[in-house]
């Protein structure tokens, strides 16, 4: 029989351990820190429940989404990190659709596509 000092300890354990997210993109699992989820994606599709629950596995236990999954690798990155950064193997604008398809922050967008030059500027006065 446990005590209750034994249970105490065990919840707070339990309450110490992150709480990991599972995503299956592509046929690759991926686990993600829910608390980091909800800090550097919190209005994406993979931070709300509710927007992500279309597509939950109930058999699998896990997301499944049908995105490449070498792409998906940068979007992991940035949430374990914080850091955007795009390999030179991963096409820009397969990042680009795959930031907008999760529903990423348009600041997250933002930066990307100043970062990848695909913002133009233009100057409407020189243009007519």
């Amino acid at each position: 029989m446990s005590t209750t000092s034994e249970i105490s300890n065990l919840v707070e354990e339990i309450n110490l351990k992150p709480q990991l997210v599972s995503f299956l993109v592509n046929g690759v699992l991926f686990e993600l820190n829910e608390e980091l989820i909800q800090k550097r994606a919190s209005n994406s599709i993979l931070a709300r429940e509710d927007r992500r629950a279309q597509f939950y596995d109930i058999d699998k236990n896990v997301y499944v989404f049908d995105q490449p999954s070498d792409v998906f690798e940068v979007l992991v990155y940035f949430i374990s990190t914080g850091l955007l950064s795009r390999p030179t193997n991963i096409n820009n604008l397969k990042l680009y659709s795959l930031l907008s398809f999760f529903e990423m922050d348009k600041t997250v967008i933002n930066t990307f596509k100043k970062m990848e030059h695909l913002v133009f500027e233009i100057n409407w006065e020189k243009t007519q």
